[in-house]
């Protein structure tokens, strides 16, 4: 299956928007994705989702979250390098600097990388949609 096709469900789409407010908004929601750190709260949760405009549901994401977590375990053992680029774009999003000089964050993952613009956006796309699909797709 081929991300950003529409051919995930309103329920994945909707979780993996879920994941991507969680990791930038929640405190410590990378290191609570990866396992490293509790489960956010669902104040956090409500907290995140509601400023990313997703309508999710806070406790069915709490239900799920070790499942979650596997998934991301998952994402990051199969593709190291899409996660990576995947959490530095964030932490030089979430920063709050746009730009280092006149370089955005996409343009500086691009060079850091070799890669096109275009495939640091749509990495960055798919891997909340590939942890969202994981949990969608695995029982354990």
């Amino acid at each position: 299956m081929k991300f950003g096709d529409g051919a995930l469900t309103d329920d994945v789409e909707r979780l993996a928007k879920a994941v991507d407010a969680i990791a930038r908004k929640c405190w410590r929601g990378l290191p609570a994705l990866m396992g490293r750190t509790a489960a956010p709260s669902p104040a956090q949760i409500s907290d995140a989702l509601g400023g990313a405009g997703v309508d999710a549901d806070t406790a069915f994401i709490l239900a799920e979250w070790e499942h979650i977590v596997q998934a991301v375990a998952a994402v990051v053992s199969e593709y190291p390098n899409d996660w990576n680029m995947y959490r530095r774009f964030i932490l030089l999003k979430e920063t709050g600097r746009a730009s280092w000089g006149s370089v955005g964050a996409v343009e500086r993952l691009a060079e850091e990388n070799s890669v096109s613009p275009y495939v640091v956006r749509e990495t960055v796309r798919s891997i909340p949609r590939r942890i969202a699909a994981w949990v969608s797709m695995n029982l354990t």
